[in-house]
């Protein structure tokens, strides 16, 4: 099944996207920074990742 995986830091966006996105039909996976990406992307494959660049931490250029 195909999947999309949203990282964010910022909470709302997570949610505004996550909310855009469900019309879509897909189930749409969410993490708060590129560690918790990682574990997700561990635990099943991700057709389509959407993913903030500047994040503390790891950003989105490293999460790639």
């Amino acid at each position: 099944m195909q999947r999309i995986l949203v990282v964010d830091d910022d909470g709302l966006e997570l949610k505004l996207v996550k909310r855009l996105l469900r019309p879509l039909g897909l189930p749409v996976d969410t993490a708060r920074d590129g560690r918790e990406a990682l574990e997700v992307l561990a635990q099943h494959p991700i057709s389509l990742l959407l993913s903030d660049v500047r994040m503390d931490g790891m950003d989105g250029a490293a999460l790639l």
